[in-house]
């Protein structure tokens, strides 16, 4: 198996641009890129002051949501954030889906937001 995050693993996908890429997130409040093929940990994301639920991706953009109430937008290549913490919701969150270019996030706190990743930094819509 693929060895890296210290504690369960809550969710996972594998990356667009391809797909022997898995992206997985965990209890241990990081992200990391897997190459299934060679069984190996290409990068960690390190940002996440709690646990990870949930994670979305497009294109070069990974995207992920946990306890610590905040979504962060990453860099896939180089696993640095490229927006501030969207932090509006006051609960942990539990989804994360691109549907156009709206991210849609839900959380623990029964509400849904919409982000336009539009031009300039995400905003709620």
């Amino acid at each position: 198996g693929m060895f890296g995050h210290q504690q369960a693993v809550t969710c996972l996908k594998a990356m667009n641009f391809n797909k022997n890429i898995l992206l997985t997130g965990s209890l241990d409040g990081t992200l990391r890129l897997f190459n299934r093929e060679r069984m190996t940990q290409i990068r960690c994301f390190q940002g996440h002051t709690d646990k990870v639920w949930c994670i979305e991706s497009a294109g070069d953009r990974v995207f992920s949501g946990g306890s610590d109430k905040s979504i962060r937008i990453w860099d896939a290549h180089d696993a640095t954030e490229v927006t501030a913490p969207l932090c509006s919701h006051r609960t942990s969150i539990s989804s994360l889906r691109i549907i156009n270019n709206l991210l849609m996030s839900g959380s623990a706190g029964n509400t849904i937001r919409a982000w336009d990743l539009g031009e300039g930094e995400p905003r709620c819509v």
